[in-house]
């Protein structure tokens, strides 16, 4: 188990931990507050089931804590009974999201550090969730959302990825709890366009 651990964080960007997700997922927990931003922006609001403390989105307002971005609980996350784990990779959360693979629950870490990486997310976790026709909508809301961004933006990108701390595990220079809120903050504004273009 610990090998195969190993060749999956090598092995790309997007990277799965654990079994298999299930084909039908209704249960989801997100590791970062970007990541609970897709989920909604995707319709699917009603499989949340846990979510950071930092998550301050008022429709997670009521969901369990499960700790925060470098710091899951397993205990708190098992206990929600997730069908998936949504996680974004850092140095820090790299040991508790691996115990959650080795205790069986399905996990799928997406980087978040650009556009690009945003993009991918979104049409993956669609895919996951079922709900693929709903991807095009949030991608590109996301897109025209980070266009508008970084135009306003005179300095780098808040959420620029720095050198990997772990070769297969990419680390980050910045707050991650900041610079997830900065993510997340881009994915509400693209929820709401995703909603006034339905």
């Amino acid at each position: 188990m610990t090998i195969g651990l190993a060749l999956l964080l090598a092995a790309g960007p997007r990277q799965h931990l654990g079994p298999p997700a299930p084909a039908e997922v209704r249960r989801v927990v997100t590791l970062a507050p970007s990541l609970s931003e897709i989920v909604l922006a995707l319709g699917a609001r009603d499989r949340l089931v846990g979510v950071t403390r930092f998550d301050d989105d008022p429709r997670t307002e009521k969901l369990p804590r499960i700790g925060g971005y470098n710091d899951p609980q397993p205990e708190a996350v098992l206990a929600v009974k997730p069908d998936l784990v949504l996680a974004e990779p850092s140095p820090e959360n790299r040991g508790p999201v691996e115990t959650l693979a080795r205790l069986g629950i399905p996990v799928e870490a997406f980087p978040l550090a650009t556009v690009a990486n945003i993009e991918d997310a979104v049409a993956a976790i669609a895919g996951l969730l079922g709900i693929p026709a709903a991807g095009p909508c949030a991608s590109r809301s996301s897109r025209l959302d980070s266009r508008r961004a970084r135009s306003r933006e005179s300095g780098p990108a808040p959420c620029s990825s720095s050198a990997s701390i772990h070769s297969s595990w990419p680390g980050r220079a910045d707050s991650p709890a900041s610079c997830s809120r900065t993510q997340a903050a881009r994915m509400r504004r693209a929820t709401m366009l995703c909603r006034s273009s339905a």
